[in-house]
């Protein structure tokens, strides 16, 4: 093709898991537009990603859409940083970040263009970020509150939340304000519909979910990130990252302000408030009135602290609540006779047994049967259920109480009647309004079950969620708050007794030593194929890393939902030394197995 009709070179990203796409076009064509393209043999709606060099005989361009970008320059820019940073494709990028509508092609209508747009000068205040550290969420309400108004006079704000219980929360107290609402579960029309909104400047406030983080404000004053530590804010399909990060990067880009918040923050948070990376603002921090009860000295989880708690709570009419994240009856059964133990045939892991069903279930996938079934080893009718679940918990209290009134709580949106009930057995679903007012007793039945999670972050997560518990029990005039484990020497607890600082220096001094955040940078790294390929990667991989110098710990596999998983978690010192080498790796993995191998990076694992 002669030169003068080659035209130009445009890199465009289609809404799958596929880095961008080159096409030419005789025009220039902005950025951040939609362009319609032949892809295989039919025609799809992509975005313009950026200009692109001439690589051998390239299709054209079917058709521009738009009069004017649908993501403006700023939000592009953080999306390009989005994929390179997380190592993920672009498709896999915008396709979680651009209502899915703007790409759907209309099968009897015209497709809906984005026309010219008044010009917005983006506001340029300068980057700045700040914790703001008060426990109550009232207090910390009224806070935001304060601050939400004074960004309003300056510019939109974006202010993100974990989950809809707060959100509804936030749109209550901020009703005056006039505030949209963004979240995964609006329908098409009104997640497109608001994303046109704030593209035109009409949007004020939005409150929403983590995927609210890519609206398309060109002229941001504030972003808000309440409950910054809350694991809401990490997405765990599709590409890997934790919005609160995510947050921090738009803030930069586009030079404007950032409020973390939180009741118990990350530990990382709070290291970089404390040595001054962001500004602090906090509140009176509360010394928990808080009973361990040494389970080494007492026979069985129903200690004989506990029953007396429960019989004063109840003689005062008052309600108790008792924590323990274990559904079901029992968490393993097993054969008397030869010691079979019931797993999931997919996942490999130990049955739920739910006594109130007659049901063995598999807590990660939807695999059950009816139990008790005969052993499949032995053929044995005698089968023991291990360990103890919600069901057990209750079946345990209505013999110590028999005249109490009972119900269980697994479930955000659970039914029970608050004025029915004396005694309530309850999951981490609990919500932040349970709607208690009686609540005399909030008890951990098993704090060592939250101890043990596989994860760095488990002390951590421990914290928060213990906290969460005995600030719910702090909302009324008069209550205890005990806690049962098999180590009370542990520094969580040292942190529910004296405070949050008790528990951030011991945490920082293990964090130090392992060279995990805020001192180091992890990722994982999660490989999937059959499982010939996975055992064969380790003889592979592993020298990589020593020769990079990369420190790991691994390999752990996993058979999920039937899918075969090889994981590994990598520590390196920086953050730039570790994206740089994990880049090397996914090059070398790809150019020894192909599209015979799904990797996936979490930059930011939990």
């Amino acid at each position: 093709m002669p030169k003068e009709e080659k035209g130009r070179a445009v890199d465009v990203v289609l809404p799958y898991r596929l880095k961008p796409l080159t096409y030419r076009f005789k025009e220039t064509i902005p950025k951040g537009v939609r362009v319609l393209v032949p892809f295989k043999n039919t025609q799809k709606i992509g975005l313009v990603w950026g200009e692109a060099t001439f690589a051998g005989d390239l299709k054209e361009i079917t058709e521009v859409i738009d009069g004017a970008p649908l993501v403006p320059e700023r939000l592009l820019s953080f999306l390009k940083w989005v994929a390179d940073y997380h190592l993920a494709p672009e498709g896999e990028v915008i396709r979680c970040a651009i209502p899915a509508s703007f790409f759907r092609l209309p099968k009897r209508r015209k497709i809906e263009k984005i026309e010219e747009i008044a010009e917005q000068v983006p506001l340029s205040p300068g980057y700045h970020s700040s914790l703001y550290f008060f426990e109550k969420l009232k207090l910390r309400a009224e806070k935001l509150f304060e601050k939400v108004k004074t960004s309003l006079e300056k510019g939109p704000v974006l202010f993100l939340v974990p989950d809809r219980e707060l959100l509804f929360y936030y749109a209550e107290i901020l009703k005056k304000m006039s505030p949209l609402v963004y979240y995964g579960d609006l329908t098409p029309a009104k997640r497109k519909n608001t994303w046109l909104e704030v593209l035109k400047g009409d949007a004020r406030l939005v409150i929403g979910t983590r995927l609210a983080l890519f609206l398309p404000f060109k002229n941001l004053s504030l972003i808000v990130v309440e409950e910054e530590e809350n694991r809401g804010y990490k997405q765990e399909e599709g590409f890997r990252a934790n919005f609160r990060d995510l947050a921090l990067m738009r803030a930069k880009l586009e030079e404007t302000e950032i409020v973390l918040a939180s009741g118990a923050p990350s530990v990382k948070s709070y290291y970089f408030a404390k040595t001054g990376r962001y500004g602090l603002s906090s509140g009176k921090k509360s010394q928990g009135e808080i009973k361990l009860v040494d389970l080494r000295e007492n026979k069985g989880l129903f200690s004989q602290k506990l029953i007396n708690a429960l019989r004063k709570t109840l003689a005062r009419n008052k309600q108790a609540l008792l924590f323990l994240n274990i559904k079901g009856y029992a968490p393993h059964v097993l054969c008397e006779t030869c010691g079979h133990v019931f797993d999931c045939p997919r996942c490999h892991v130990p049955l739920h047994y739910f006594k109130t069903k007659g049901m063995l279930k598999c807590p990660y996938c939807a695999y059950k049967i009816k139990g008790f079934p005969l052993c499949p080893s032995c053929s044995g009718e005698v089968l023991k259920t291990l360990g103890v679940g919600t069901e057990r918990l209750e079946e345990i209290c209505a013999k110590f109480f028999p005249q109490a009134r009972l119900a269980r709580l697994e479930s955000e949106e659970g039914d029970f009647s608050p004025e029915e009930t004396d005694i309530l057995i309850c999951t981490a679903k609990v919500g932040r309004f349970s709607p208690l007012p009686r609540l005399g007793l909030v008890a951990v039945v098993l704090a060592d079950q939250l101890l043990s999670q596989a994860s760095y972050l488990a002390a951590e997560k421990s914290y928060q969620l213990l906290k969460k518990l005995s600030l719910i029990a702090h909302n009324n005039e008069k209550f205890e708050f005990l806690v049962q484990t098999y180590r009370p020497f542990h520094h969580v607890f040292a942190g529910l007794k004296e405070g949050y600082e008790a528990f951030f220096v011991r945490e920082l001094e293990f964090r130090h030593l392992h060279k995990f955040p805020p001192f180091g940078r992890v990722a994982e790294l999660i490989l999937a194929t059959k499982r010939e390929i996975l055992e064969e990667i380790p003889a592979f991989l592993e020298p990589l890393f020593l020769n990079m110098g990369l420190e790991f710990i691994g390999p752990l596999f996993k058979s999920l939902r039937g899918k075969e998983k090889l994981h590994y978690l990598v520590v390196a010192e920086r953050s730039q030394e570790l994206h740089e080498e994990l880049l090397k790796v996914q090059n070398e993995l790809k150019s020894r197995y192909g599209n015979r191998l799904r990797l996936v990076i979490d930059m930011s694992p939990l």
